[in-house]
């Protein structure tokens, strides 16, 4: 049976890319009958008035956010709406042309062909049309390692923004964070043991509209992946964090009162202050693993 398959595209302030990204578009429509859900982040250029003289309601789609609500709140939507049309395969990329949306059908082969769950794009094996900003370069190198400590597979793109994903992987995602979709999808997918693998895309130099990444984007990035990390594994996190507080704080009590009793300590605990602090922090983290794991079972 052929599968069900929709891309999502969210859009924010892309009308110098419209007309070029709806001819591609249109000849994947024709060619292999894609379905196509555009969400339009509340943008205040021509965009969503650019994207309407395309909606067939066949196979092209367009839904609008009444403000600019993020990358991830678009995705999230555009996931939930492909369930909803029971999608079997969702995929998605982004707007601004930097993906070549001629390789989708190479997603479709590889994840129909096999066991995986999810294919990313891997634009650093060959498939880079521009000399990326070396900030930016570095950045993507540094949180690829990040996420493959994290996820503890073989990653070699975290932040590609082009992947594909099945209907059971997208049922279970949560997606809290607004930046770096790929990143918290794998991290996801890892804590979930779903398998991915990837694909060698073609990742070519935005000639149109302008991105959002800019200094800050790292920070966001890095405070999203570990708001996700506890939020999915908050024993093993918090309770990490907890032992450590708990564990400190007991050896310190410990030895003091040993080089009490060899009388050379002034009192039993010296640092009461700093013990009690310790343990007290460490039993609260304790608490919020436990209770966070089993706010995790009940759902």
């Amino acid at each position: 049976m052929k599968n069900s398959l929709y891309v999502i595209i969210p859009i924010f302030n892309e009308e110098e890319n419209i007309p070029k990204l709806m001819t591609i578009v249109n000849s994947l429509v024709q060619e292999y009958k894609y379905n196509f859900i555009f969400i339009n982040d509340g943008s205040t250029d021509r965009s969503k008035e650019l994207l309407e003289s395309y909606v067939d309601r066949n196979h092209i789609y367009l839904y609008s956010n009444n403000r600019n609500s993020g990358l991830g709140f678009s995705v999230r939507k555009g996931i939930n709406i492909s369930l909803e049309k029971k999608a079997d395969l969702i995929v998605k990329v982004d707007a601004d042309l930097q993906h070549n949306l001629l390789q989708i059908p190479d997603f479709i082969t590889k994840i129909s062909g096999s066991s995986l769950d999810i294919v990313y794009g891997n634009r650093f094996s060959g498939g880079m049309k521009y000399k990326m900003p070396f900030i930016r370069k570095y950045g993507n190198i540094i949180f690829t390692k990040f996420v493959r400590f994290l996820t503890k597979y073989d990653v070699n793109d975290s932040q590609p923004g082009f992947f594909c994903i099945t209907k059971e992987v997208a049922s279970k995602l949560t997606l809290p964070g607004n930046y770096n979709i790929t990143q918290q999808i794998l991290i996801e997918a890892s804590i979930h043991q779903y398998k991915f693998g990837s694909l060698d895309i073609e990742f070519n130099k935005r000639t149109g509209g302008e991105s959002f990444i800019n200094i800050f984007y790292p920070f966001k990035v890095l405070s999203q992946i570990m708001f996700l990390y506890f939020l999915l594994k908050p024993l093993q996190t918090f309770g990490k964090i907890g032992f450590l507080f708990l564990g400190t704080g007991l050896l310190i009590a410990v030895y003091q009162v040993i080089i009490f009793f060899f009388g050379t300590g002034i009192k039993p605990i010296t640092n009461v202050n700093l013990v009690s602090t310790l343990i007290l922090s460490g039993l609260n983290f304790l608490g919020l693993g436990i209770i966070g794991s089993m706010i995790n079972a009940n759902k």
